[in-house]
C-alpha cells in the first residue's frame, strides 16, 4: 500500500497496488493514520512534517534522519554527501527489507523505471496531438527542489 498525496494516486496509478490520498490538515491525517492496519511506515520524503501524524497514530517510522525528525524515527538514516536522492531511497529500501527478514541487493539497478499506466499514456498522447508538439519527450518531475551537486535539480 501507497499513501501520499492526491498527484500520488495519477503518478503511481501504473504499479499494481493500493494507492491512498492522506487529507490535508496535521489532525485528519493522524486520524487517518490511526485507521492503518500496518504498524511499520517507510516515508520517503525528508520532511518533519512528513513524520508527526503516523507517529502521533502510533506507526513506527523508517526514514532520513533529514530535518530534525530523529527521534520521531524508529529506524533512521543520516544522509551521507554526494548521493542522488535514488541513493538514500534505496537505503531505506535495503533497512525496510532487513526489518521485514527480506532482501535486496546492495546496489541499485542500473534502471529504476516507474510503471505508466495505459490512461495516463493516452491522456499524454492527447495532449502531445492537441498541442501539436514535435516528435521527443516530455519529462514530468513533480518533486524536484533543492540542488544536487551544486546545481539546480529544478
Amino acid at each position: 500500500m501507497l499513501i501520499g498525496k492526491p498527484w500520488a494516486q495519477d503518478a503511481l496509478s501504473g504499479l499494481n497496488c493500493d494507492i491512498l490520498t492522506h487529507p490535508k490538515g496535521f489532525l485528519q491525517q493522524a486520524q487517518f493514520w490511526k485507521k492503518i492496519s500496518t504498524k511499520k511506515v517507510l516515508l520517503l520524503p525528508n520532511s518533519l512534517s512528513s513524520a508527526f501524524a503516523p507517529r502521533l497514530a502510533g506507526k513506527e517510522l523508517v526514514g532520513m534522519q533529514t530535518d530534525g525528525r530523529g527521534l520521531l524515527l524508529k529506524h533512521g538514516i543520516c544522509k551521507t554527501p554526494g548521493k542522488h536522492e535514488v541513493e538514500y531511497d534505496w537505503q531505506l529500501a535495503q533497512l525496510t527489507a532487513i526489518l521485514f527478514d527480506k532482501h535486496i541487493t546492495k546496489i541499485p539497478p542500473p534502471r529504476i523505471t516507474l510503471p505508466i499506466s495505459e490512461k495516463a499514456q493516452h491522456a499524454a498522447h492527447g495532449i502531445i496531438k492537441n498541442e501539436k508538439l514535435a516528435d521527443g519527450f516530455v519529462i514530468i518531475c513533480p518533486m524536484a527542489a533543492g540542488l544536487y551537486k551544486g546545481t539546480s535539480k529544478t
